[in-house]
């Protein structure tokens, strides 16, 4: 059984032990999650803790395989610099032998689909939210929106061409619906789980 670490590329939380050291490179308060900023991915420092620092404790540890979260810092941030920066981190990452899984951040993954980068990059993605959503001000969970759903399912599906794996994350889907993302998912080679909360706890 593979057991994949999460690595953080795009944000930092001030839970983590090594939060001040990083806190000049931190951007705007990420919505949704009031102890957590967005991350200058373009500053040498911040690389340098992503695919030296941390991959060397992940290495030493025996994992193979990366869950690599916030690269919609590229949505947030929508600079050529940030996308490069990017490509260049999961470069690093994938030379030094780590799977990578690449959750949420279908703005650079559709890029580098385009451009032809993204198996170079990357093993596979993970979507959370295709059927399923969350109100973070109402704190509701709920059935997501046709139009969200119908744009998943085309990216998805690019991704999926591209030779990549693709892992579905829905949050508390009912029985009826959870039938239907079976089917969906069994038709289409993903591989899906349904998460009792937000945190992932």
């Amino acid at each position: 059984m593979v057991v994949d670490a999460y690595l953080n590329i795009g944000s930092l939380e001030n839970s983590q032990p090594y939060y001040k050291r990083y806190e000049d490179v931190l951007l705007d308060r990420y919505d949704g999650w009031p102890d957590e900023h967005w991350a200058d991915v373009t500053k040498e420092k911040w690389q340098r803790l992503v695919v030296q620092d941390r991959a060397r404790v992940y290495k030493e540890r025996g994992f193979e395989s990366l869950f690599i979260d916030n690269a919609d810092v590229y949505c947030r941030y929508h600079m050529s610099e940030v996308y490069q920066s990017l490509k260049s981190m999961l470069a690093s990452l994938k030379r030094q032998g780590f799977k990578l899984i690449v959750n949420g951040g279908d703005v650079f993954v559709s890029e580098t689909l385009k451009d032809g980068s993204a198996k170079k990059l990357y093993d596979g993605v993970n979507q959370e939210d295709v059927f399923t959503t969350y109100d973070f001000n109402k704190k509701k969970y709920g059935r997501q929106t046709k139009k969200n759903t119908d744009y998943y399912e085309r990216y998805l599906k690019q991704a999926k061409k591209a030779g990549l794996d693709v892992y579905i994350v829905e949050y508390r889907a009912g029985r009826e619906l959870s039938k239907k993302i079976d089917a969906y998912c069994e038709r289409h080679g993903y591989k899906w789980y349904n998460a009792d909360g937000i945190k992932l706890n």
